[in-house]
């Protein structure tokens, strides 16, 4: 699995960029135009704020090749946010973000959806050794019913 997944899909009759956020909320903007400001503008709410959580930010400027690490409000209720990003006068950008927080009320949805979070390393060992076992007993299984149905060994 990689390190990101950019979920493409048809929203509005618009292709989007949808980007999955970890439970932390925090966010960076890096602006790698070396002559413009980028500039986040929010289409839905207010779902930036300060390292407090509290105070709103109604829009994002980065200078040339700097970034800008925002927070998303605790107030902030929705499981997903759209902004738009535009560097000088190029043509703005219109992805979505999807917040994975359990304070976040999600939306009811017509299809199931299933968040995988990232294992810390001693879970990730214990169901690793889970797995290990399992396997062992299954293939250990096979070979007695092979053994008592006289098949291959």
């Amino acid at each position: 699995m990689s390190d990101l997944m950019i979920v493409v899909d048809v929203r509005d009759g618009q292709t989007m960029s949808q980007y999955s956020m970890s439970k932390s909320g925090k966010l960076t903007f890096a602006n790698a135009s070396d002559q413009d400001d980028l500039t986040v503008t929010p289409k839905n709410g207010e779902p930036f704020c300060e390292n407090n959580k509290t105070t709103v930010i109604p829009k994002i400027v980065v200078a040339p090749e700097d970034e800008e690490t925002v927070r998303i409000c605790t107030a902030y209720a929705d499981s997903e946010f759209l902004y738009t990003a535009k560097i000088g006068l190029a043509t703005e950008e219109d992805p979505i973000v999807i917040l994975e927080r359990s304070y976040v009320q999600k939306t009811p949805q017509t299809e199931p959806i299933v968040i995988l979070e990232r294992l810390s390393p001693g879970e990730g060992l214990i169901w690793g050794a889970a797995g290990f076992i399992i396997g062992v007993a299954l293939v250990g299984l096979v070979v007695i019913n092979r053994w008592r149905s006289g098949g291959p060994r």
